[in-house]
């Protein structure tokens, strides 16, 4: 009876995922862009250089996105994937972004935003800008955006929460409750050029859901140090009986 309970206990904690899970390549782990498309002034294309996976440090890929300024002629770059059918109990979707100013072509200034949701008050500029929209991915046109980033501030609507964290990235959360009877949700990102005749990059990371019962998941490495607990546990108590 007691080597059931423990198999059944392994068991569980051997088969709970991370929330990340149910985001295949949601931090682009696999270094490219895998699991999304990209489109071009609102049409879908097979690449674009303005839309990448980019090395920002050994073993760590971000999404990229840059403005198409007039050499490319793209007025909107967007990184966008499909999510499908929810789970029933999704709550939140998250994910970390953070906006470079790279100033004039040539002018080689960086501004990193600073604080959100003020960030970084650029009032003078024209600026280029980051909306980021969840829902019916048959209809991309009339979805609603429930956040935006540009050099002069963010806004974000209802159940949309920003926090700051390390290096210019800001962690989104936003709750999503309400769109998982929809059997096709996709999330974009969109990044217009606001023709103010600058540069700007935005790099998106860890987009991640989370449910009821995964909104805190134990980590691959957690649950190996659970399943070796629990067959020590069952070791020792084995040995005390004998």
């Amino acid at each position: 009876m007691r080597k059931l309970i423990l198999l059944i206990g392994l068991g569980v904690v051997l088969s709970a995922s991370p929330a990340h899970a149910l985001i295949p390549n949601g931090d682009f782990e696999k270094g490219n862009l895998d699991g999304y498309f990209v489109q071009e002034d609102f049409s879908d294309v097979p690449s674009s250089p303005l839309v990448t996976a980019a090395v920002v440090a050994p073993g760590e890929t971000v999404g990229q996105i840059d403005t198409g300024y007039t050499q490319y002629g793209v007025t909107t770059a967007t990184l966008a994937r499909d999510f499908g059918t929810l789970p029933a109990d999704v709550q939140d979707l998250l994910f970390d972004v953070k906006f470079i100013d790279q100033g004039p072509d040539d002018d080689g200034g960086i501004f990193a935003l600073q604080a959100a949701p003020e960030l970084l008050a650029l009032e003078a500029l024209d600026p280029d800008t980051l909306f980021v929209s969840f829902g019916s991915s048959s209809n991309p046109n009339a979805l609603p955006d429930f956040f935006t980033l540009s050099a002069t501030g963010s806004t974000n609507g209802a159940g949309t929460q920003v926090e700051a964290l390390s290096n210019g990235f800001y962690r989104v959360r936003t709750n999503i409750s309400s769109l998982a009877s929809s059997n096709d949700n996709a999330l974009y990102f969109d990044f217009r050029d606001g023709d103010d005749q600058r540069l700007s990059r935005v790099q998106v990371d860890n987009i991640d859901l989370t449910t009821l019962n995964s909104s805190v998941a134990p980590e691959p490495a957690t649950m190996l140090l659970m399943a070796g607990g629990l067959l020590g546990a069952g070791f020792m108590r084995k040995k005390k009986i004998v």
